[in-house]
C-alpha cells in the first residue's frame, strides 16, 4: 500500500512548534500610530506565519510595510522590541536571511506587473521592508464577489506571465503564485507581489532550496523537491487562472498523482468538458496545459506557453461591460451605494458578472432576502454557478421564496452542479442520496447521488471525501476496485481536516487493512498534523508520544510543551499529565506548588487520577499547608471512580485521624 505522504516529515523534537500557545500565538502587532523610524503606523493589513503588514504613512505618502515576525518563534516586549525564543535563535537567523533576500531579489526586479521596493530596514531587533500602497484589491476578493469575463482572465494571465518572465530572467522563480498575492489595481492590471518563497534557479538545480508547498496552488514537484523550475511557476499559474474562471481551485497535485497512481485516472477533468458554453477552446487548453501534472511534459517556460498557447492578443468579443468596472472603481473607493447603482446599470445591460456582484452586496447590507433571491436568481438565470449555489443556499433558508414551485434548493444545486461547480456538486449529491434513503423505490436517484458524490470528491472538495469515505466505510454505497475508503481517507486528511487526520492516525497505529502491519511513524506524523490544527485528540496523543518515545523520539520537553498547548482548551487530562511532570520535575524544572495548581484544576473538572494525587499532595503538605480534611473529600471523590489506591489512602488517613486511646 503506496503511503500517501510518502517520506512524512518526522515530528523532530528539536525543531520549533509551529502552532504555539495560546500566550506565544497572541504575539501583538504594532499598535495604530507607533513611529518606526520615519514612518507612522496607521493598522493592521494582514498577518501570516512569518510576517505582518502594515499600512503605514510617510509624510502624505502611504507605504505598506512588512514586518519579519515569525510569531512562533519570538517574543515582543511593551516597546515593540523582538526577541527570539531560547530555542529558536537558529530558527529566526534562518527565516530572517530569507526575509532579507525577498528585498534583495525586489530591488533587482523592475516591471510594471511587480511590486517595487522602496526601501528596507532593521528595527527593533527585527527587519522591514516598505513599499508602495496599491489600491484595489487582490485576485482572492475579486473572484468571490464577481466571475471574471474571458477578456478579463486573458489580460491578467499575459500580464502575470509577462510579468513572471521578468523574475525567471533575472534568474528566480516565484513558487507561491496564488490569489492573495496578486493585487488588482484601480485600472484593473495586476501586480504581483510576496517574493518570500522565491529561490534562484541555480539553488534549484543543485538541490540546495527548500520550496515552499501551497496545497492548492503548487505543482507536485515542489512536494518532492525535485525538478523545480520555471515550469513549476506555469502551473501555479494555471491553478489560479483555474480558480478565476471556476470559483475554486484545481485538484491539488499530491491528490491528482496518488489517484493516478493508485487508482488509475486523473481526477481534474478538461475544462472543456465543463466550461465550453461560457470560455474560448484556445483559453481552456491553455489553462489545461498549463497544469499537465508531470513537469517534464508541461512547457519548458511561460514565454513559450505564452506565445505558443495562450497567445498574447485576445480577438474575442467577451469583454466586461464599462459599468461593471465603474462598479469596481466605486468599491475601491469605499462607495458601496455607488458601487450597487454602477452594478444594477451593468445587469440591466446584460452582463452576467454584475448579478452576483449585486447580491454580495445587499447581503453585506443586511438587504431582505427576497432582494438578494431575485439578483441571484437573475445570475442563475444567466448560466453563473456561484449564483446557482448560493440560491440553493437561500432557498433553504428561506423555503417561502421557492417561486415558482419548482424553484428549490436542488433544482439550482443540479444547475451548479452540471456547470462544473464542486460545492454544488456535492450539495446536490447529498440532496438526492437523502431523498433516495428517505422513500424507497428510487434507485435512479440513489445512482446519480453516487455519481456526483465520486464527481465532487474527485475534484478535491473536502466534504464530498469526508462523506465517501464514511459512506464506503459503513457499506452505504458499493467500491469501485481497486478504490478503498482508506484511499478517501488519505485525500481528505491532507486537506487539513483534523477529524480525518485523527481518523487516519488511529489507522496506521492499528495497522488495519489494507495497510500490511502498524505503522507508528505514519500514526504520529498524521497525529502531529491534526495536533497542528488544534484538534485536542491529537495534541494529547502526540505528547503521549513524546512522552514513551512512541512514534517519535522521547522528549519530555516536547511533551509538556504539548500538554501545555492542550490544556489551552481546558483538557482536565493535559492539566494532570503537566502536573506530573512539574511534580517530578520531568523534563521542566520541578514546581511543586503549580503542580497542585494544575492537580487541583484537573481534579475539579472531574478527572479520577487528577482527584488521587490532590489528596495525597494534600495529606503531605506538598505544594502549600497540609490539608487532612480537604484531602479525605478528593480520596472520596477518587474511590468513587474506582481510580487505583484511592480507596487505601482513604482508609489511612481516617485511621489517623481516629482518637488514639489513653496510654495505660
Amino acid at each position: 500500500m503506496a503511503c500517501f505522504i510518502p517520506n512524512p516529515t518526522p515530528c523532530n523534537p528539536t525543531a520549533a512548534p509551529v502552532w504555539k500557545s495560546v500566550q506565544l500565538m497572541l504575539q501583538p502587532p504594532l499598535p495604530p500610530g507607533f513611529k518606526l523610524t520615519r514612518y507612522t503606523l496607521d493598522k493592521v493589513m494582514a498577518t501570516g506565519t512569518y510576517a505582518i503588514a502594515y499600512l503605514a504613512q510617510r509624510t502624505s505618502h502611504a507605504v505598506v510595510i512588512k514586518e519579519f515576525f515569525p510569531k512562533a518563534q519570538i517574543y515582543r516586549d511593551e516597546a515593540g522590541n523582538v526577541t527570539p525564543n531560547r530555542g529558536d535563535v537558529g530558527y529566526f537567523k534562518h527565516n530572517r536571511s530569507r526575509f532579507r533576500h525577498e528585498a534583495e531579489l525586489l530591488a533587482r526586479l523592475h516591471h510594471p506587473g511587480i511590486i517595487p521596493l522602496e526601501e528596507s530596514f532593521d528595527a527593533l531587533g527585527t527587519s522591514y521592508l516598505v513599499m508602495p500602497y496599491v489600491a484595489g484589491e487582490n485576485l482572492h476578493q475579486r473572484i468571490r464577489r464577481r466571475p471574471l469575463h474571458e477578456g478579463e482572465l486573458h489580460a491578467l494571465l499575459v500580464a502575470l506571465a509577462q510579468g513572471l518572465i521578468a523574475v525567471h530572467e533575472a534568474g528566480y522563480c516565484h513558487l507561491d503564485i496564488k490569489p492573495n498575492n496578486v493585487l488588482l489595481q484601480q485600472d484593473g492590471s495586476p501586480v504581483l507581489i510576496d517574493f518570500g518563497a522565491a529561490w534562484h534557479q541555480k539553488e534549484l538545480e543543485r538541490g540546495r532550496a527548500d520550496p515552499l508547498f501551497t496545497r492548492d496552488y503548487s505543482p507536485y514537484e515542489l512536494f518532492t523537491k525535485q525538478h523545480v523550475g520555471c515550469h513549476s511557476d506555469l502551473y501555479s499559474l494555471g491553478a489560479l487562472a483555474y480558480r478565476l474562471l471556476t470559483g475554486h481551485a484545481p485538484v491539488c497535485s499530491q491528490i491528482r498523482h496518488y489517484h493516478l497512481h493508485k487508482l488509475g485516472s486523473d481526477p481534474q477533468r478538461p475544462l472543456h468538458k465543463d466550461f465550453a458554453h461560457r470560455y474560448s477552446r484556445a483559453l481552456l487548453d491553455a489553462i489545461d496545459t498549463a497544469l499537465i501534472l508531470e513537469s517534464t511534459q508541461r512547457p519548458g517556460d511561460l514565454h513559450h506557453w505564452l506565445t505558443h498557447h495562450l497567445q498574447p492578443r485576445y480577438r474575442g468579443s467577451d469583454h466586461p461591460h464599462p459599468m461593471l468596472l465603474e462598479g469596481d472603481r466605486q468599491l475601491y473607493a469605499e462607495r458601496p451605494d455607488e458601487a450597487l447603482q454602477a452594478y444594477q446599470s451593468a445587469a440591466q445591460a446584460g452582463d452576467y458578472a454584475a448579478h452576483r456582484a449585486i447580491a454580495n452586496l445587499l447581503k453585506a447590507d443586511k438587504a431582505h432576502p427576497s432582494t438578494i433571491h431575485a439578483a441571484l436568481l437573475a445570475g442563475s438565470m444567466a448560466g453563473d454557478a456561484g449564483c446557482a449555489v448560493l440560491l440553493g443556499a437561500l432557498l433553504r433558508d428561506h423555503p417561502k421564496l421557492a417561486q415558482p414551485p419548482e424553484h428549490t434548493p436542488i433544482a439550482f444545486y443540479q444547475q451548479a452542479a452540471k456547470l462544473g461547480n464542486r460545492k454544488g456538486m456535492y450539495r446536490y449529491a447529498h440532496l438526492l442520496l437523502k431523498q433516495a434513503r428517505a422513500k424507497a423505490g428510487q434507485p435512479q436517484a440513489l445512482i446519480k447521488g453516487i455519481h456526483w458524490l465520486r464527481r465532487a470528491a474527485q475534484m478535491g472538495y473536502a466534504e464530498a471525501q469526508w462523506r465517501l469515505f464514511q459512506e464506503l466505510q459503513d457499506k452505504q454505497l458499493p467500491s469501485l476496485p481497486p478504490e478503498h475508503p482508506f484511499d478517501w481517507l488519505q485525500m481528505v486528511a491532507f486537506q487539513e481536516w483534523p477529524k480525518a487526520a485523527l481518523r487516519l492516525a488511529g489507522w496506521y497505529e492499528a495497522g488495519d487493512a489494507p495497510l500490511p502491519e502498524v505503522d507508528l511513524s505514519q500514526a504520529y506524523y498524521w497525529y502531529r498534523q491534526a495536533a497542528l490544527h488544534g484538534a485536542l485528540q491529537g495534541q494529547l496523543m502526540l505528547a503521549q508520544g513524546f512522552l514513551q518515545g512512541r512514534g517519535v523520539a522521547r522528549d519530555p520537553k516536547q511533551a509538556f510543551y504539548w500538554f501545555e498547548v492542550a490544556a489551552q482548551q481546558q483538557s482536565e487530562q493535559a492539566y494532570y499529565h503537566m502536573a506530573l511532570q512539574l511534580h517530578k520535575g520531568h523534563g521542566v524544572i520541578r514546581d511543586r506548588n503549580r503542580a497542585r495548581t494544575l492537580f487541583q484544576q484537573a481534579a475539579q473538572g472531574g478527572y479520577g487520577p487528577a482527584q488521587k494525587r490532590l489528596g495525597d499532595m494534600l495529606a503531605r503538605g506538598e505544594g502549600g499547608p497540609r490539608q487532612v480534611g480537604e484531602a479525605i473529600k478528593w480520596y472520596m471523590q477518587a474511590a468513587a471512580q474506582q481510580v487505583e489506591g484511592a480507596q487505601q489512602a482513604l482508609q489511612r488517613l481516617l485511621i489517623l485521624r481516629l482518637p488514639q486511646p489513653p496510654a495505660g
